[in-house]
């Protein structure tokens, strides 16, 4: 599944229109609106209706005048912002509120009749007839079941009772419309009512736990969470206390301090190391067991650690339901097989627990790995037979679909596609073009070096 992002005139970005799919990377130079765009993301993720005040407020912490009466924002063809306007709403979406506005209003309709009722029928009085009324709301089961992917449905609990509703609501409807074809016109039996109000409360019950099943939970990684092991254990007080330090940043921390008390020693499978919460520290211990403070460890210790043990955390309880990781830098002090190893496991993981993921990169490391992983998934397509061989070279757990990645070289306000229709796979010149600036500097130097004198 995919999400469409368009934005115009906002900072640094003039005119941005995007995909946003299940793997979504941005690349390109400092300063050009990568981690803005993450940042929406994260913003549309929190809340339902983010407006002109709740995004100054959320992403610009500086007095730069990012939002002015040009700046337009739209998600999914639905629109956030336009000019100093907010508004959110989608066609379909609204269609589906006056739908549920409908149904709750029968219900009560119904509900005023059933509590004043006296006998076992009732004249039905309304702006339409019994039998279109019927008709109406016997449209309630097919209008839900089509605006569901169920299977995309990952908490246990909320798939069983979806299930349980779904059936309640068919044997309802069927049992709705045989009852009321033995009605009178708009005579009506106390019985039929009845039942047409269960019908139609389960079909809001329904409704309600839907939402709830499809919530997803956004977790921004910033890329001062390198920062964290210094101020570790100290979040709460930091907040409490209204230091000024990024909002990502003390969010990030709080779930890290969460996650260490959950997963008090965690063996990180990239690094050849274990990580162990012990009397109120974080300590790192080596292969030959020397054990280091993470605050005194290496650099790339001090950003892996906090990020891989967060996103265990989020990925283990499949009751909170599936996340939205927005990582910024992932490959922060990382060697380039680090990277690599990197980007596989967050790809496992989020696969693991059905979750998205975001992440901004300068490296072209990050490309290639998933590049790889990309690749494996469309030979394991066109030879199927050569499965088992393409798993010893990239593990099955890590392979994508081309469908669910997107790429994008942002720069000079815009986005670029770097998927390539024709080959199924991350245009090679976009990670190739690095390497090309060094080469002509590098030859340029040969031909100084071997010209004639």
């Amino acid at each position: 599944m995919s999400d469409r992002l368009q934005v115009k005139n906002f900072g640094p970005l003039k005119d941005i229109n995007m995909e946003l799919k299940d793997f979504t990377v941005l690349i390109g130079p400092q300063g050009v609106g990568k981690s803005a765009i993450a940042k929406l993301v994260l913003i549309k993720n929190e809340s339902i209706a983010p407006n002109k005040s709740f995004i100054e407020a959320s992403l610009v912490t500086n007095k730069i005048p990012w939002i002015t009466e040009r700046t337009e924002m739209s998600w999914n063809d639905s629109n956030i912002l336009s000019g100093t306007e907010s508004a959110f709403f989608s066609p379909d979406r609204k269609s589906l509120d006056d739908f549920n506005v409908h149904i709750k209003n029968s219900i009560l309709h119904l509900r005023k009749i059933l509590a004043s009722l006296k006998g076992d029928y009732f004249e039905w009085k309304g702006k339409s007839s019994w039998s279109e009324f019927v008709n109406d709301i016997q449209d309630a089961p097919d209008i839900l079941l089509n605006i569901i992917d169920r299977e995309r449905v990952t908490n246990v609990r909320l798939a069983r009772k979806l299930d349980y509703l779904i059936d309640e609501i068919k044997r309802d409807a069927e049992s709705l419309n045989s009852e009321s074809n033995k009605a009178e016109g708009n005579k009506v039996k106390k019985t039929t009512a009845i039942l047409a109000e269960r019908l139609l409360g389960n079909f809001m019950l329904y409704n309600s736990t839907l939402k709830l099943a499809h919530k997803i939970n956004p977790q921004y990684i910033p890329a001062e969470r390198g920062f964290l092991p210094s101020i570790s254990g100290l979040t709460l007080n930091l907040m409490q206390n209204k230091v000024p330090l990024a909002p990502g940043l003390l969010d990030f921390g709080a779930t890290f301090e969460k996650a260490r008390i959950a997963i008090p020693h965690f063996q990180t499978p990239l690094l050849g190391i274990s990580y162990k919460y012990e009397g109120g520290k974080d300590m790192i211990y080596l292969k030959d067991n020397t054990a280091i403070d993470l605050k005194d460890a290496a650099s790339g210790f001090q950003t892996i650690v906090p990020l891989m043990l967060v996103v265990e955390y989020l990925t283990l309880d499949k009751e909170v339901g599936p996340h939205y990781f927005i990582i910024e830098e992932p490959e922060l002090n990382l060697y380039p097989s680090t990277q690599k190893a990197l980007v596989e496991w967050l790809v496992m993981k989020c696969k693991e627990s059905n979750s998205k993921l975001l992440m901004t990169t300068h490296s072209p490391y990050v490309l290639t790995a998933l590049n790889n992983l990309v690749k494996a998934g469309e030979v394991a397509k066109s030879r199927p037979e050569e499965t088992k061989n393409i798993n010893k070279i990239v593990k099955k757990d890590y392979w994508l679909n081309y469908e669910d990645v997107g790429v994008y070289y942002i720069n000079k306000g815009k986005a670029k596609n770097l998927m390539s229709k024709t080959n199924r796979m991350i245009d090679a010149t976009a990670i190739d073009d690095v390497s090309d600036i060094l080469d002509v500097a590098f030859n340029k130097l040969l031909d100084i070096q071997y010209s004639e004198q």
